[in-house]
């Protein structure tokens, strides 16, 4: 939360989020399963960032976590569950292995 961020409109904050916060732990959610606190903590941080206009400002959360993670044709915001999210990843990385036998990969584990 820097001085500059406070003035951006709520599609700004949306595509930040997507971009930056949403990006981030991607590599780590293909490799390892992620703690559900972990996880929880993560939306707690973008929860408070998309309700909030400043530090000092108490938000308030008008919809809930569910509604901001369904996609936009069922008039949601279209951001991520990062539980569900990283099981796809892990089974993304589990389907790869089982079709690829014989890759070093599979050879080394």
């Amino acid at each position: 939360m820097g001085w500059s961020e406070q003035y951006l409109s709520q599609a700004g904050k949306e595509v930040l989020i997507k971009a930056v916060t949403m990006a981030m732990p991607n590599y780590d959610m293909s490799c390892f399963k992620l703690s559900i606190n972990l996880c929880k903590e993560i939306e707690r941080e973008i929860i408070n960032y998309w309700w909030k206009g400043h530090k000092e400002h108490k938000g308030i959360h008008w919809v809930g976590w569910q509604f901001l993670c369904m996609m936009k044709e069922a008039r949601g915001i279209g951001f991520r569950d990062l539980m569900c999210f990283n099981l796809a990843m892990l089974a993304k990385i589990g389907w790869w292995i089982i079709k690829h036998l014989e890759s070093l990969l599979v050879t080394t584990f």
